[in-house]
């Protein structure tokens, strides 16, 4: 059975450059979350373009709908239309529980000379699940070279996904109201 997605808004903040739309999905699924709920709501996640999100598998004619991920960062924006793992740079998370989405990237600076500076920066982004705006929160670090610190980027990317804290929430609907 084929499932439209209902009002998809991806193609309008990330089009797929004609040339590379007949190599691409048009959602590549990274990763699946079983949310749960009393419908049984589970996403799917492309991490470069967005989440589809069925609120009702369980309904005999189930709904999706379009939930567009922000930009990459500017520096990460060369990799989007690309064969390359997204998970490198981008995860999310999701929680019933806590009715939200969470998302981080991590963006790489590099030296001039193509070298690598020891320079990253971490996004962060929240919003409720049935909510339309993101939050943010950004912050840069200065590490040794990004080989030698993966590790501590990859536990910063499991840190800030964290579902924990819901003050950024919080502070997003207030702006919202």
């Amino acid at each position: 059975m084929t499932l439209p997605v209902r009002d998809p808004v991806r193609e309008t903040l990330t089009p797929v450059p004609k040339d590379v739309l007949e190599e691409m999905l048009y959602h590549d699924t990274r990763k699946a979350v079983a949310v749960g709920g009393a419908r049984g709501t589970v996403v799917w996640a492309d991490l470069w373009r967005g989440l589809i999100v069925c609120d009702s598998v369980l309904d005999e004619q189930p709904e999706l709908r379009d939930v567009p991920l922000p930009l990459p960062e500017r520096s990460n924006r060369r990799y989007l239309f690309r064969k390359g793992p997204p998970d490198l740079l981008r995860d999310v998370a999701v929680s019933r529980h806590k009715d939200c989405i969470k998302y981080v990237e991590v963006e790489l600076e590099r030296r001039g000379g193509g070298g690598d500076s020891g320079r990253w920066k971490k996004a962060r982004w929240w919003r409720r699940l049935h909510q339309v705006r993101w939050g943010c929160s950004r912050c840069e670090e200065q590490g040794t070279a990004i080989g030698r610190c993966l590790k501590k980027i990859t536990a910063g990317l499991r840190e800030a996904l964290k579902l924990a804290d819901n003050e950024e929430l919080k502070s997003t609907e207030k702006e919202a109201a």
